[in-house]
């Protein structure tokens, strides 16, 4: 089984892939187009019978890249007619900057069967370690496989369970100034990496 994903990516990818023997192909991004992720004309040279799904991150980890709408929808196609999966982690949806727009594969009509979407509340309410989210899909056969493991051994702790119900009553405003402060923050390291010579670093 293979899985098609960008590169640089989330380093545990690996680690869990050889676990369960799937092969992930990476498709090396490059500063020289702004970080770019995944182009149809690329799945097409790295694709075959063995490919069950691809692997998307918005905003991408580690790069930071957004997909916009016009990057996703040219994956529908493609998707259908080799019946993949698209695997996507939304795990960072609030955080956009610079007027950027989030926009979620979920909008996008004809892939509900072919959709695996990852999210998780620990990550929108910084409670980095914590691991509660939850998994969405319309393939009602990929849930039923997914629930077998969930049955054998997956929970999250009791502790856990109720800071989340907490955080999920908080107001959406909230984010606005996180969003404000962390845009201070990456404005100030993008200025001072590229003070540094020999290091480039782009904005988007």
């Amino acid at each position: 089984m293979r899985f098609i994903s960008s590169e640089p990516f989330y380093v545990n990818y690996n680690k869990m892939a050889t676990m369960y023997r799937v092969k992930i192909v990476p498709v090396t991004s490059t500063i020289e187009e702004n970080f770019a992720l995944l182009s149809i004309d690329t799945l097409k040279k790295k694709i075959n019978p063995l490919t069950k799904a691809i692997l998307i991150c918005k905003s991408d980890t580690p790069i930071g890249y957004l997909y916009t709408e016009e990057e996703l929808r040219q994956f529908k196609e493609f998707v259908i007619q080799h019946y993949l999966f698209l695997r996507e982690e939304e795990v960072y949806q609030e955080f956009a900057y610079d007027d950027a727009k989030y926009y979620s594969v979920l909008k996008i009509e004809g892939l509900e069967k072919h959709l695996l979407i990852i999210d998780l509340i620990s990550k929108r309410y910084s409670m980095y370690g914590d691991w509660m989210g939850c998994i969405t899909s319309k393939n009602q056969e990929l849930i039923s496989c997914i629930l077998k493991f969930v049955q054998v051994r997956l929970r999250s702790l009791s502790l856990v369970q109720i800071a989340t119900e907490v955080t999920v009553d908080t107001s959406n405003t909230c984010f606005k100034e996180v969003i404000r402060e962390y845009t201070s923050r990456w404005n100030n390291l993008l200025e001072g990496l590229n003070q540094i010579n020999d290091v480039q670093c782009n904005r988007s």
